[in-house]
């Protein structure tokens, strides 16, 4: 790795750097784990090039770092900047940190319990406003340019002389988000919420570490989706991602409610609030391209995996969403 010796310069590293191994994790960086006389670093490479936004990351982990929120900090560079270019990418070098990844489905109800408490905290940041420094705010749907692009990705399978089964599950998928969407005449500026927190933006069980001896949060990373949202669309992603995303059974549900009753323990919300954020996260996946597009525009299948649990989703929300709220709150 050529960046490796431009490392060596910016942040004055003595010894000799190289690449210990490349992270399998991680949908939009490319993260590289180093290593220098027996001491180890994370290289976190963005996938995006937008520099405002990069800025906007490293303001962000200062805000949360200084209310005791874990998160790992990266190093300065001899400048004193936190990111610097190579070869048109932008990088940031983080230290090594040591602690356990649980996988979903067995997280224990104290892991859970954890995460609601650590993500309350994170919102509680922010509870009474936040920096006029940070400048991303959220953004939602747009019916006619969903509806535009679905369309024509639909063409494009309906067109193809063999379809696949995954192609043929694509199209019915397709289908039923371009009904929804269009039978959808709802604004996110119609539910009584607003952009007016800081938010993780990516906050699940993937992106914390544990503790090695007990199933408590030791440090919090990947802020790259940071904005500025609702806290109760990130509450409610996040149930969904870490709880309900193996099912809507009743283990999960129960599941659900330990992280929320833990995070409305820090931070508490309302059923009225909690609902709309749950309606607006709903109807963001419908209007959302984002397993299609990487399959059929970026000819990848690295997400495909996400398609069943999607359409489980989709299914389940757009039916039982009443109930489950009553559920969970009480």
């Amino acid at each position: 790795m050529e960046v490796i010796q431009q490392l060596k310069k910016i942040y004055d590293l003595k010894g000799e750097l190289r690449l210990l191994e490349d992270v399998k994790e991680g949908y939009i960086s490319v993260n590289s784990i180093l290593i220098d006389d027996g001491k180890k670093y994370f290289l976190k490479q963005y996938g995006f090039d937008d520099i405002e936004r990069i800025d906007n990351i490293h303001k962000v982990e200062d805000i949360f770092f200084k209310k005791d929120i874990p998160i790992v900090m990266p190093y300065e560079c001899k400048d004193g900047s936190k990111v610097f270019t190579f070869k048109e990418k932008y990088y940031t070098l983080y230290p090594f940190v040591y602690g356990r990844m649980l996988r979903r489905e067995n997280l224990s109800n104290q892991a859970i319990s954890s995460l609601g408490n650590i993500l309350g905290r994170i919102h509680l940041v922010s509870k009474d406003g936040y920096p006029s420094t940070v400048f991303r705010s959220k953004k939602y749907w747009d019916m006619e340019e969903f509806v535009k692009e679905a369309e024509r990705i639909l063409l494009q399978i309906q067109n193809m002389k063999e379809k696949s089964d995954i192609d043929m599950k694509f199209a019915i998928y397709l289908e039923k988000k371009i009904n929804m969407a269009k039978e959808n005449d709802l604004r996110f500026e119609d539910f009584n919420i607003k952009n007016d927190h800081l938010i993780h933006g990516d906050y699940h069980e993937k992106n914390v570490f544990f503790d090695n001896d007990v199933d408590e949060i030791k440090y919090v990373f990947d802020l790259d989706n940071t904005t500025i949202a609702p806290r109760s669309y990130e509450l409610v992603r996040a149930l969904d991602l870490t709880c309900l995303n193996l099912g809507y059974d009743d283990e999960c549900r129960s599941n659900a409610k330990v992280f929320l009753d833990s995070y409305r323990n820090v931070y508490d919300i309302s059923k009225e609030e909690l609902m709309d954020g749950f309606k607006v996260y709903f109807l963001k996946k419908v209007h959302s391209l984002w397993i299609a597009t990487e399959h059929y525009v970026n000819n990848s299948t690295r997400v495909d995996c996400f398609l069943d649990n999607e359409i489980s989703m989709l299914d389940f929300y757009s039916k039982g969403l009443e109930g489950l709220v009553e559920k969970l709150i009480h």
